[in-house]
């Protein structure tokens, strides 16, 4: 009794063995399933790992959390190689249930940030003839949006600080004439020779030609009227000074900082000469009104070590 039931054993375990094996060697198996339901059709897996796959990846930017900490806005890229464009998203997650919600696929659509510790959002959008749109959008409300303001020129690095005055104070990046003025370079008229003349030893940093334009970090103030939000006159920062920031070719955000009292940013020493040298310095320019120029000069922190 006892050696029939162990012949049975070894027959059930020799069978399951043979299925093993025969559903390993399927490919199926390794593919997984083929899910078709027009007019699209999803693989999972992929068969294999190409690079049009690795460049097709949705590519998504940190989420930036509101306040209260219960929503975070980030972007999402995605390049399609059937159309050979690219898709621009703006999305906010709940982050309890984490579910994403769509705030506007505009194409030129970039740079969200949180208005205070309200619902709405305000990010970047490509205007006409080169100049750049603040857009004010409500998570609760899609779809509804208005222009805060229009920048005659291309901006970026937009940051954000309350008054606490139901005011908001806001900052960004863009090339500015030697006199300080923005400079837009689809309104400049087309040169006729690609020539270019230097009386200094920097004329490249890295692959950058050096430029009468340099990076100025601009701010102005945001006020709520009528519901809508609205933008103020602009200031330069740093304008009648030999300072330049963010630091090119590679400056960015990460060059400056925004707060209510003011604007705190690095920029390379005006006093050495470029050419040989990098050294950089650390400055405040305090502002006690977002709606008119700086009262002072940038004030540079000492290195006391």
């Amino acid at each position: 009794m006892a050696a029939s039931k162990a012949v049975s054993m070894t027959a059930l375990l020799v069978i399951c063995i043979a299925a093993l094996y025969f559903t390993i060697q399927s490919p199926s198996f390794w593919t997984g399933p083929t899910i078709i339901n027009e007019p699209s059709y999803i693989q999972f897996p992929a068969p294999k790992f190409t690079p049009e796959i690795l460049l097709s990846a949705p590519r998504r930017s940190p989420a930036k959390p509101n306040p209260s900490g219960k929503l975070a806005v980030y972007t999402v890229s995605t390049y399609s190689f059937e159309s050979h464009q690219k898709t621009s998203e703006i999305k906010v997650i709940d982050i309890a249930s984490g579910l994403s919600s769509l705030i506007t696929n505009e194409k030129t659509a970039s740079e969200p940030n949180w208005l205070g510790a309200s619902a709405e959002l305000l990010w970047l959008r490509e205007g006409e003839k080169g100049s750049t749109e603040l857009v004010v959008g409500n998570v609760e409300k899609a779809g509804q949006t208005h222009v805060a303001g229009t920048v005659h020129a291309s901006i970026s690095n937009v940051k954000l600080a309350s008054l606490g005055t139901g005011q908001i104070a806001v900052a960004f990046t863009a090339k500015s004439w030697p006199n300080g003025t923005l400079y837009n370079e689809e309104l400049e008229p087309k040169k006729l020779s690609t020539a270019r003349l230097y009386d200094s030893t920097m004329v490249r940093h890295w692959d950058k030609y050096v430029t009468p334009q340099k990076s100025a970090i601009w701010y102005g103030k945001l006020e709520k009227t009528n519901g809508q939000w609205r933008l103020g006159p602009l200031s330069n920062a740093l304008k009648n000074t030999r300072l330049e920031s963010p630091i090119p070719p590679f400056g960015g955000e990460n060059d400056y900082d925004l707060s209510a009292t003011g604007l705190l940013f690095v920029a390379k020493d005006p006093s050495l000469n470029p050419a040989f040298n990098t050294k950089a310095n650390l400055y405040f320019v305090p502002v006690e009104d977002f709606s008119e120029t700086p009262s002072s000069k940038p004030r540079m922190f000492e290195n006391e070590a």
